[in-house]
């Protein structure tokens, strides 16, 4: 009991400064940073590489130098090929590289993990009964995309 308090404690603190600072700045902040050329643009690219496991084998652009900002370098191309797109009729194929967390029948009580959170899928479709009898019978995959498959 008393490690899972500590535990909640700990989560808290760990969001505690995204309250205390001041929503519009930090994210005019973050917009600048992130879409203008400056002398950090090089070392925010080879920090996030490094941090999260980037393989840059498969970008068009192996060197950090050819990107002129961070947002270029987070939507940057990979080389035809890297990945190869499933054409088998039954396939599925996703948007993107990531792990697969949860998949299923869609069920009117089914519960979903999204952001490590429980949700129905009424919950999840805002209770819009057009929208459920869309969806009704079908199937659903939850994929965390991390950070190094961005």
């Amino acid at each position: 009991m008393i490690q899972k308090n500590i535990h909640n404690i700990l989560e808290a603190l760990k969001a505690y400064w995204l309250f205390i600072i001041p929503h519009h700045l930090f994210s005019r902040f973050t917009y600048i940073i992130t879409r203008t050329s400056h002398p950090l643009t090089g070392y925010l690219i080879r920090t996030y590489i490094n941090l999260f496991k980037v393989n840059m084998n498969e970008c068009e652009k192996k060197s950090i130098d050819e990107y002129n900002t961070f947002c270029d370098f987070f939507t940057r191309k990979l080389k035809p090929g890297i990945h190869k797109i499933n054409d088998e009729q039954n396939s599925i194929v996703s948007s993107c590289d990531g792990k697969i967390l949860e998949y299923g029948k869609i069920k009117n009580n089914t519960i979903l993990q999204i952001k490590g959170k429980d949700i129905t899928i009424d919950e999840l479709l805002d209770n819009d009964k057009s929208i459920q009898d869309t969806y009704k019978d079908g199937s659903f995959v939850t994929i965390y995309l991390s950070p190094k498959d961005y």
